[in-house]
């Protein structure tokens, strides 16, 4: 697995990858030997994927596009090269310049006054092109000349490298293009400083990234992203700390890799800011990511959970990193992880000894919106009217997405939306926005396990939400939309249908007598069909999240005058729903 995708976790999640940080990634190439020389070219521009999103890594190249690749790795654009020595290049062909240029520099070769462009290139061809790029052809054709002197030299710089099993007089194919122009990046641009009795000496200056690319490398761990505080200082969007260095990355693309190790290719700038051209996860970093409601016991050093049918043990490097939404803590010590109710816990070994030397901690709140009053970014939850989110301005960080991640704004916030919320008060707040639906008949539910049946199809249901009376209100055989979050949570619900939500103005409400429980009758003008109507009210009623058990609370909640039937401000408006009985 070479990607971090979302999902819903019930179980650890491992990976043990090495993984580009951009790139395109291509379908193709996944979890094969071409998959991180593939994304580096492409996050460089030396090779490019398909329109439909492969690599095609097993389709042969010609000699003319071998030629176009080694103009991108030596970053030339030769133009008006006024004669060409083959006569089956013309001028108005599209490799022509390409060709042209590293003719006549020795680079590369033809047959006679033929060169062949659309015919495969052999391996052969391709590690003596390379070569003589490097400017090692001297000791190859001291060596023997073509093929084996110029194998020879390629195989001591490293150009070979991953390259086992190959028949080098068979064409080359785009995977392993992609491997050799890797190694090519970081191989040594020739100084010939002599010769031992099997071979040349190559220097130890400047490789091909360094000379062509003005390329530096940096192996380290990533300690600094986007959202994270320290001493109350937020990293802006594109940069990154490694080693505690600030570098400039593409923006949203280092987000969820704090704490792994890392190795980077960057370019620095006259006034020494670095960018990080590609980021390569080399060392094999193990993430191991927990819900909370698996935690077991934590203690000394070792946190232990439920995964799956048994429990598991991990233990912590004693100098861990502990990050808590978005904010670093002091010591692993001073946090109690069964705080967290709702969310999960990320642990990183990324030095391969065994330790967890990073832990992630998400504690997320689950809002289902009410309403919005955007002057003063206050948000009001539909099930607790006590709940309020205060998006505080001021803090330093404070950051809205949809699901999908892109920006949004609290303007765009409505009702039954569901927020995902990782907050620290006053510091951070990170809101995932989801308005996603599951409409259906509920067909089962298993309070063990938190779990909502329609069909053949089960949906977990928040722990929170759970917890709440709300679930009681749920019935089988009853037809529901429910209300999920960023992670496919049920949060809440409406009654299904079309017409559901209705608008009306009260014009009374009166207690039924001689009656068990909550017995209430509203007499409302309906907004929509312009009568007036009487319905009764549901065992239990809902008024703007405030779960109502008596006539008094009902009266409360709808601000009733406690001397009459009247509402405050005669004709309240307001929007009422109905169950499959058609109460309220």
């Amino acid at each position: 697995m070479r990607r971090i995708i979302g999902v819903i976790l019930t179980v650890v999640m491992l990976l043990t990858t090495g993984a580009p940080v951009w790139g395109a990634e291509y379908y193709d190439t996944e979890n094969t030997a071409y998959a991180q020389a593939a994304d580096f070219l492409s996050a460089l521009g030396i090779m490019e994927g398909r329109d439909d999103g492969s690599f095609a890594p097993e389709e042969p190249v010609t000699r003319a596009e071998v030629c176009d690749v080694i103009m991108k790795i030596m970053r030339k654009s030769p133009q008006g090269i006024q004669s060409i020595a083959f006569d089956d290049v013309s001028k108005n062909y599209w490799a022509y310049d390409a060709i042209a240029y590293l003719s006549s520099v020795g680079i590369i070769s033809g047959d006679g006054n033929k060169f062949y462009p659309e015919r495969n290139m052999t391996y052969y061809e391709l590690f003596t092109a390379l070569v003589r790029f490097l400017g090692y052809s001297a000791y190859a054709e001291a060596a023997g000349g073509y093929p084996n002197g110029y194998m020879d030299v390629a195989k001591r710089a490293q150009l070979m490298k991953n390259m086992d099993g190959v028949n080098y007089d068979e064409a080359v194919n785009r995977g392993n293009l992609a491997v050799i122009c890797a190694n090519t990046m970081e191989a040594p641009v020739s100084e010939l400083k002599g010769q031992e009795n099997d071979g040349v000496v190559f220097a130890s200056g400047r490789t091909v990234m360094e000379l062509y690319w003005d390329m530096g490398k940096i192996s380290g761990i990533i300690n600094g992203v986007y959202g994270t505080c320290e001493g109350g200082v937020i990293l802006p969007e594109n940069q990154v700390l490694i080693d505690g260095q600030p570098y400039w990355v593409q923006a949203g693309a280092w987000e969820e890799k704090l704490g792994w190790a890392v190795e980077a290719y960057y370019q620095e700038a006259e006034d020494g800011q670095r960018t990080i051209l590609y980021g390569d996860f080399e060392r094999e970093n193990t993430v191991y990511t927990i819900d909370a409601e698996d935690f077991i016991e934590a203690a000394d050093y070792r946190v232990t959970y439920a995964d799956g049918r048994r429990d598991k043990t991990l233990r912590l490097s004693r100098s861990i990193d502990i990050v808590k939404n978005g904010v670093f803590l002091p010591a692993w010590d001073d946090f109690d992880i069964f705080q967290i109710v709702s969310g999960d816990l990320t642990l990183i070994d990324n030095n391969r000894d065994g330790l967890m030397d990073y832990a992630l901690i998400r504690e997320v709140s689950v809002f289902v919106v009410n309403r919005v009053d955007v002057e003063n970014g206050l948000i009001y939850d539909h099930y607790d009217r006590q709940q309020v989110l205060d998006l505080e301005t001021g803090a330093p960080f404070v950051r809205l997405r949809t699901d999908g991640g892109q920006e949004g704004k609290i303007e765009d916030i409505a009702r039954y939306d569901v927020l995902n919320v990782v907050k620290t008060d006053g510091v951070y707040y990170d809101v995932t926005i989801t308005r996603k639906t599951a409409e259906g008949t509920v067909t089962g539910i298993v309070p063990g396990d938190r779990i909502l049946q329609m069909g053949e199809t089960e949906y977990l249901v928040d722990y929170g939400f759970w917890q709440r009376e709300e679930r009681d209100w749920i019935r089988i055989g009853e037809k529901y939309t429910f209300l999920l979050d960023s992670r496919g949570y049920v949060c809440g619900y409406l009654y299904a249908g079309e017409d559901s939500i209705i608008p009306a103005c009260l014009i009374s409400v009166r207690e039924l007598e001689d009656q068990e429980g909550l017995a209430v009758r509203f007499k409302l003008f309906n907004l929509i069909t312009g009568e007036t109507e009487v319905l009764f009210g549901a065992e239990k009623i809902r008024v703007d999240g405030y779960s109502c058990k008596t006539f008094e609370q009902v009266y409360q909640a709808l601000a009733l005058d406690t001397g009459g039937n009247k509402p405050r401000g005669m004709q309240q408006v307001l929007l009422y729903q109905v169950n499959g009985e058609q109460r309220i």
